[in-house]
This record gives C-alpha cells, sequence and structure tokens, in this order.
C-alpha cells in the first residue's frame, strides 16, 4: 500500500498526526474518537504486515477496496491465534 493511500484513509476514519517524528522512522498518528495512537513509517510503500499492524492499532475498518479488507482478516486472525497461544502457554 502506498504511505500516501494509507494516510488518506486515516484521515478519512478521524485519525490526524500532530507532526510528532520517531527521527528517520515515521510519525505518530493518533485516532481522536477511541485515543488509540500508531507510529507510521516514512517509507513511500508500506508492505502488507505493517499497513495491517497501523489499521490494527489505530482500531479502525481497513480500506474496503483492492482486496485490502482480506489481507487485514488473515492479519487479524493472525494475531488472535498468537494471543490465544500465549494464553495457553501460560496456564
Amino acid at each position: 500500500m502506498e504511505r500516501t493511500y494509507l494516510i488518506k484513509h486515516l484521515e478519512e476514519q478521524g485519525c490526524y498526526t500532530n507532526g510528532e517524528a520517531i527521527e528517520n522512522v515515521g510519525e505518530i498518528w493518533y485516532n481522536c474518537i477511541n485515543g488509540e495512537l500508531c507510529n507510521i513509517p516514512f517509507a513511500e510503500h508500506l508492505e502488507v504486515p505493517t499497513y495491517c499492524h497501523v489499521i490494527y492499532q489505530l482500531r479502525i475498518d481497513p480500506p474496503r477496496e483492492n482486496g485490502y479488507d482480506s489481507d487485514y482478516d488473515v492479519y487479524v486472525g493472525f494475531k488472535e491465534h498468537q494471543r490465544l497461544k500465549a494464553e495457553a502457554e501460560q496456564h
């Protein structure tokens, strides 16, 4: 996913940045609805795990076009599997 596309989607979902940045890494973005925040890398192109993590971390809906929603569904399934596995190992 292109970073510009992700930024447009974040803004449509009520997210914003106040310009805070981690030097040479990325920019901090906030979800004004739920208070979640996430670092958005400065890279022009974001790989599937990266943009899915941003969407997951900010707790917003993924874009519905271009298959991004199905990528996100796979990512969420993986995260849930990891969570359940970690819980099982604790008991």
